[in-house]
C-alpha cells in the first residue's frame, strides 16, 4: 500500500489532512485494477469493476484527491477532461461522423486508444442531447478496457432530476452504475476556500494578494481537460 501512503503524504505536503472518508478512497482507488486486457467474461466481475464514482459537496477534495491519485500512477496513458469539454468534443466527433455506422462506437473507440483511464471532473448532466448518451457513451468506453473515475456533487440517483426522456437515461445508466464503486465524500473541510485567507503569527487575519488570488482560483477551479491527445482529433 505504498501508493496509499505517498498520495497521503503528498496532499498533507499540499495542506490537506485527509480524513477517514478521504483515506477510504485513496485505498479504493489504489485497488482499481487498470489492466487493459480485455475480457468479456471479466469486465462485469466484482474483482474488475469498470471504475470509481465520487460524490460529495463542493470542496470535499474529490479532483485534489483524485488528481493525486492519477499523478502518483506515473502513467502516460491517462486522460484528464472536465464533463462540459468531454461532451463537447463527443457531439463534434458524432458530428463528424455523422453518416458513419454507429459513429458512438467509433467515437468511444479513438477516446480510448491507448488509455488505460479516463478520469471525468465534475460529471453533472443537465442536457437532453447528453442525457440521450452518456449511458451507451461510458458503457463503450469500458469495453475498450479503459477505466472511468468520475467526480460529481450528486449522488448517481439524483443526476439529470426532472430531465426530459429521464428514464430512458437511468435505464441506459444503470449497467454501468452497476459495475462501479460509488463512494460518498464527506467531511467538513472545504478544501477550495480554506487558503483564501492564510494565518500566521504576527497576523492572524493576515489577507492574501489578488495576484495569489487570481493564480489560487486558475489552480483550483479551471481545471480542464489536461490531457488530450492528438490522435483523438
Amino acid at each position: 500500500m505504498s501508493n496509499v501512503k505517498n498520495i497521503i503524504d503528498t496532499l498533507k505536503n499540499q495542506g490537506a489532512n485527509p480524513d477517514l472518508s478521504q483515506i477510504n478512497l485513496i485505498e479504493k482507488l489504489c485497488k482499481m485494477n487498470i489492466s487493459k486486457k480485455f475480457s468479456f467474461k471479466k469486465i462485469f466481475s466484482k474483482d474488475n469493476l469498470l471504475g470509481t464514482y465520487i460524490w460529495g459537496d463542493v470542496g470535499r477534495g474529490k479532483t485534489l484527491i483524485t488528481k493525486t491519485y492519477l499523478k502518483e500512477l506515473k502513467r502516460d496513458d491517462i486522460k484528464s477532461f472536465h464533463y462540459i469539454d468531454l461532451m463537447s468534443y463527443i457531439h463534434d466527433q458524432l458530428n463528424k461522423n455523422s453518416g458513419v455506422k454507429n459513429p458512438l462506437s467509433k467515437v468511444s473507440k479513438t477516446l480510448t486508444k491507448d488509455t488505460s483511464i479516463i478520469f471525468i471532473d465534475e460529471f453533472q448532466v443537465e442536457d437532453v442531447a447528453d442525457a440521450m448518451i452518456i449511458g451507451d457513451l461510458l458503457k463503450l468506453i469500458s469495453g475498450h478496457g479503459t477505466k472511468i473515475i468520475l467526480t460529481s456533487n450528486a449522488h448517481p440517483n439524483d443526476l439529470y432530476l426532472d430531465g426530459l426522456q429521464r428514464q430512458k437515461f437511468l435505464v441506459s445508466l444503470k449497467i454501468f452504475l452497476e459495475n462501479v464503486n460509488i463512494h460518498k465524500l464527506d467531511g467538513d473541510i472545504d478544501y477550495r476556500t480554506r487558503n483564501i485567507i492564510k494565518f500566521d503569527e504576527h497576523d492572524s487575519n493576515k489577507i492574501i494578494s489578488d495576484e495569489e488570488i487570481f493564480k489560487f482560483i486558475i489552480d483550483n477551479f479551471w481545471f480542464r481537460s489536461t490531457k488530450i491527445k492528438s490522435n483523438i482529433n
